[in-house]
Parts: C-alpha cells; structure tokens; sequence
C-alpha cells in the first residue's frame, strides 16, 4: 500500500523532484517559490501579456489529429507505478527558498561581483573556501573545502568565522620576451594559419606560454566563441581572409561538422600548451569557464592528452570549481571528456550533481541537455537523479517555443550578452537534436516515468514543428528519423512509449522524406508492434 506522501506527489501535477528537492512548476516559469510551499508574491515576476509569443495555426489536419489523439493518450494513461529514485518523504515539509530565474544571464553588477569573491575568496579557519555560482544561477554563495573538494551550500554558524584567503592578482604571472610576447593574438593567429611560426621563430613552448597567459589575465562572462576567439590564436575562426572558414568555425563550435583540422594549431603546440597547463593549474590562475575553452580546442583539434585531461578533471573537482561554470561550460567540460574517450568518474559524477540542482536545471538552453546527455551515454555514465532532471527540465522549453522561430524567447530563456556586447539568444530545439536526445536516453537504458512524459513532449514538437516549421530549421526526413527511434526504445521495452505511436498518422510526417529514412522508420514501427505492415 501506498503511503500518504507519495499519493499526494502523484496526484499533483504541478511538483517535480529533483537531487532531492520538490520544485514547483511555477519555479520554472521564474518564480519565486518555496522548494515545498506556495508561491512567493514577493518574488512572483510580471505577466509578459502580449509580448509572449503564441504559437501559428499552421497544421495540417492531420497533424492536428495527431496532437490531439497524443492530449488524450496523456490525460487518460494512468501515472506509472515508478517514482524518482531520490523521493524523500521526510524532506516534505522543509522549506529552502530558490529566487527567480535570471532575466538576462547576469547583469554588469552580477559579473563583477562574481569576478571579485573568486578572484580573492574568502575561508574559515576549517578550510572551507566561499565562493560564488554563475550569475546566470543568481551569484548564489557556496563553500567547496581547501582539502577535499566537498562543496556545501550552507554552513554552520560556528564555521562563518573566516578571512581573506590570497587574492589572484598577487600571484606570478606569465611573461616573457621576443615575438611570442611582442605580437598581438590575432597576428599570432594569421601566422600559424599560415606556417610561417618555424620561419618567424617562433617555439611550440613559448607560444604555449603566451596562450596560457591569455588565459590567466582573461576574465569570461560565458563560453561564447564571441569573446574566445579574440584571444584564442590557435584556433583560427574569425580570420577575415577566409570567410568560409569562419563560417565553418561557428558551426564547429556548436557541433556540426564543416571544420576540419587545418583550423588548429600542430600538435606540438598542443602538447607543449598541455605541460604549460599542467604547471600553471596549482596557482589557480586559470577561469574554470577559460579552461573548458582552452580544453575544447584540444577537443576539436582531435589531440588527446590523457594526463593533462587527468589534471583537468582533478583540478576542477579538488578545488570545487563546478558551480562557477556557466551553462554552457557546464554541460561542454564533460563533452570534451566523452569527446576524447576519456573516463573521470569522480568529475561526472560531480557535474551531474550540479545538473541536478533546480535553479540549475531551468537555466539550461536546448543544447546543454542535448551535450550533457550526449557525454553521459556517450561515456556511459548513469546516474538517475540526473536522468529525471534532465527529462523534466527539457518538456518546459519545448511547450513553450514557436517551432517557426530558431531562437528561444527572452521570456522563455534568458539570453546572455557576452563581453564583446553580442547578445545571443539560446537556439531553439530542432528535430534532429530530439533524436539525439532519445537515443541518449536509450543508451543509457532509463527507465522513469519522466522520461516517457519526456518522449511525449520531444513527439508534441516534433508534429508542431512539421506543420510549422521554416526548411532552414529543418532536416530532410528528421521527423521520420526521430519517429524511428521511438520505435526502437518502444521495440526495447524500457520504457511505456508504445501508446504514443499507435495512434499516430504518418501521411504528413512522411511528406518529402527519402524514401530510405521513411522505409526504416516504418521497419521500426512494425517491429515495435506498431504497424502491422
């Protein structure tokens, strides 16, 4: 028998849990409210009335039957027998307040405070360091312990009692003479472009030490290719003299393929900056927004360097440095370890606990889930708690973005402004990247209740996104390809999504699709049980 607490969990639709914590949905919307009780009117943000945007009337008839027949799946089906792994009755009645979502990312104010406490923190004669989070999850204080790495949200009054630890600027810092010095960064990038460094005189290790001064004395907003690429002379996006490139870099970035190899320094630049790092990283000197960059490259550039990976992750654990990432960084630090083939059970595992965090979770753009959960199957690395997070964070922005418009809207997700003053907008979610998504999922074999309500939401979009959606947000055949997916999770058996797909029309999906993707989704569909031909 089902005990009171539990019943009542279910039966309200407005509560989620997560790393422990009941959030209400209006938490989500940006307001404030307690983990457990009502809504904060102090907190609760204004209406944005007619500047939110609303959907098109735009589907077809068909596609319309489908999402209505996918409603009625959903309001009739019965809540599964299954509940979070962390649900903790005897956390019902406590109170943690969580303030209102960010509304631009953190403002000028929020930056250089969030510089300062971590340029010169402060710590308790018990050796716990305060520190502060990312301005896009409200600058919120933590303590991380100088030994151990633990991190701690609040301590007892008995540790406050703490002093000025060394502040950053004292510290030595990197310099040197001759052209490695004596030239800027973007006439660094036009000459390795270009292989002239041997002919110029210019070292692997001198270079290597310039680039880490770079990022030493550099202090980020945001893991934004805005503001890197001014800095980053190894990596060669920007270069005016090839446009193509530049274009080709800017997707790299993001993940699509267009960049190749010739983008980046030789690997002997590489390696000497790996052992430069390695030297540099017990000064504390390095952003850890700037080493996920710096990291990134090495990713790209397809050089691997177990060891400096090793001290990364290390590093980045040891001194608890993960709140401090924005959420890029975030979810990019564990994509350039899945990225590389290289395991650091202890950084997942941290990271994954930063995920889970509410105010965390909601401050995700569509593609930091699709990241994390790409570097977590990818490393096969399951964790639960950040399953369910992750599937319950996701549905939010895809029921409340226009599938006709590429960028999410400010009242949806904040944006941010990068130090440059570009000011970027969270793209919106497309087909493909649901794809990934569920695959993600699948490989990591989750089975949860929230994740079916997940897959549910990812196939709403994807109809909406079929009758609405410009071609340049869509792929050829994407929606039969994401559809085929389902069918293979369905086929699996790991999770209930089977009574999404029965009901479906796949006239409209099929439209224009090659007849290879469509002939492999219906192969999916009939070996799930869906069709019968």
């Amino acid at each position: 028998m089902q005990d009171d607490a539990e019943t009542s969990w279910r039966q309200d639709s407005c509560w989620w849990w997560s790393a422990g914590d009941k959030v209400h949905r209006d938490q989500l919307a940006g307001q404030a409210v307690s983990y457990y009780g009502e809504c904060s009117k102090q907190g609760k943000q204004q209406s944005h009335g007619d500047d939110t945007p609303k959907f098109g009337s735009l589907l077809t008839s068909e596609l319309h039957s489908n999402m209505q027949n996918l409603q009625t799946l959903q309001n009739d089906s019965p809540v599964s027998a299954r509940t979070p792994a962390n649900f903790n009755q005897d956390s019902v009645h406590e109170q943690a307040a969580m303030p209102p979502m960010s509304l631009d990312g953190g403002n000028e104010e929020e930056f250089l405070q969030y510089w300062k406490l971590n340029r010169s923190p402060l710590i308790t004669k018990k050796g716990w360091l305060q520190r502060a989070a990312h301005p896009q999850v409200n600058v919120e204080r933590y303590w991380s312990h100088a030994d151990t790495g633990t991190i701690c949200w609040q301590l007892s009054s008995d540790d406050i009692a703490c002093h000025q630890d060394q502040d950053l600027d004292e510290l030595p810092k990197l310099g040197g003479e001759g052209p490695a010095w004596n030239l800027s960064a973007q006439r660094l990038k036009e000459i390795l472009s270009s292989c002239q460094a041997d002919s110029l005189g210019l070292c692997a290790h001198d270079l290597a030490c310039r680039a880490c001064a770079e990022y030493e004395q550099f202090e980020p907003r945001v893991l934004s290719w805005h503001d890197y690429q001014y800095i980053t002379f190894w990596f060669f996006g920007g270069l005016k003299r090839d446009v193509e490139k530049d274009r080709s870099s800017k997707a790299f970035f993001t993940g699509n393929s267009g960049a190749a190899r010739e983008l980046f320094a030789d690997d002997s630049f590489f390696h000497a900056l790996a052992t430069v790092v390695m030297e540099r990283l017990p000064l504390m000197r390095i952003h850890p927004i700037n080493l996920t960059y710096l990291v990134w490259t090495f990713s790209r550039a397809a050089v691997v360097v177990p060891k400096f990976m090793g001290a990364v992750g290390d590093h980045l654990c040891r001194h608890g440095l993960i709140p401090m990432l924005d959420r890029c960084s975030l979810g990019t630090i564990v994509w350039n370890f899945s990225k590389q083939g290289i395991r650091h059970e202890l950084l997942f595992k941290v990271v994954a606990t930063e995920l889970c965090r509410p105010n965390r979770v909601r401050s995700l753009a569509p593609r930091n889930f699709q990241n994390v959960l790409i570097a977590y199957s990818r490393n096969q690395h399951f964790d639960s708690e950040l399953a369910d997070a992750m599937a319950r964070g996701i549905p939010r922005l895809l029921d409340n973005h226009d599938p006709q418009l590429p960028k999410l809207h400010r009242n949806v997700l904040f944006s941010y402004t990068c130090k440059d003053g570009s000011e970027v907008l969270a793209d919106a979610f497309r087909i493909g990247g649901l794809t990934v998504i569920a695959k993600a999922f699948q490989d990591l074999r989750v089975q949860a209740l929230s994740v079916e309500q997940c897959m549910a939401a990812m196939l709403r979009y994807t109809l909406k996104s079929v009758g609405c959606s410009p071609i340049m947000l869509r792929e050829p055949g994407d929606a039969c390809s994401f559809i085929r997916q389902l069918g293979y999770i369905a086929e699996a058996g790991l999770l209930n999504i089977k009574p999404l797909l029965c009901p479906l029309d796949l006239s409209p999906i099929v439209d224009g699709a090659p007849e290879k993707v469509v002939n492999q989704m219906k192969a999916a569909l009939r070996r799930a049980g869906v069709l019968s031909r």
